[in-house]
C-alpha cells in the first residue's frame, strides 16, 4: 500500500501542492488580470493626464456619460501609485489619485495616425459600345457628402 501519514501531514503536503500547481498556471499565464490591465506606470511631473471618474450613479443615463475628465497635470508622485494632480484650468484644488485612474493625455498632433484620401470607387459600367461592339469601363465615384463636425467633447479624440 501506500506510505502511512497523519491527517495533519497529509494537508500541509496538499496545501504545498495546491500553491506549487497555482504558481506554475500564475507564470504560464503571464501575471494577473491587475496587472495586465494596470496602466502606464511612468508618468512625469508636469505632464497632462485624463482623469477616470465613475458613471455618476444617481443619473438613469449612463450610457452618454463622459467617464474621462480633464486635462489634468501631475503635480507630484506621492508614492509608488499615487500621484497628486491639479486640473489645467484651475490650479485651487489638487487631488491625490491612483495610477489606474489615470491616462496619457494627448494634444492634437501627438497622434500617429495616417490621413485618408479620396479614392473613388471602381464600377465597371458600359459606357460606349462603339463600332466594334466593345465596351469600355467607367469610374464612377461615391455620392459627395456633407461635411460632418464632431462634436468639440470628441476634440482629443481619434475619430474612425
Amino acid at each position: 500500500m501506500g506510505k502511512e501519514m497523519t491527517t495533519c501531514k497529509y494537508v500541509e503536503e496538499l496545501a504545498a501542492h495546491i500553491r506549487n500547481a497555482f504558481a506554475a498556471a500564475r507564470k504560464q499565464c503571464g501575471g494577473t488580470e491587475a496587472a495586465k490591465m494596470a496602466g502606464n506606470t511612468n508618468y512625469q511631473t508636469q505632464e497632462a493626464v485624463w482623469l477616470y471618474c465613475p458613471v455618476n450613479k444617481g443619473k438613469r443615463n449612463r450610457k452618454f456619460a463622459i467617464p474621462w475628465t480633464g486635462p489634468f497635470e501631475i503635480i507630484q508622485q506621492v508614492s509608488g501609485v499615487n500621484y497628486r494632480i491639479q486640473r489645467i484650468g484651475s490650479p485651487r484644488r489638487t487631488q491625490l489619485v491612483h495610477l489606474n485612474r489615470l491616462k496619457r493625455y494627448r494634444r492634437d498632433g501627438q497622434f500617429n495616425t495616417k490621413l485618408r484620401t479620396y479614392c473613388p470607387r471602381l464600377v465597371w459600367a458600359e459606357v460606349d459600345r462603339g463600332l466594334e461592339g466593345t465596351s469600355t469601363p467607367a469610374v464612377v465615384s461615391q455620392r459627395p457628402r456633407r461635411k460632418r463636425n464632431p462634436p468639440t467633447r470628441y476634440n482629443d479624440y481619434i475619430l474612425y
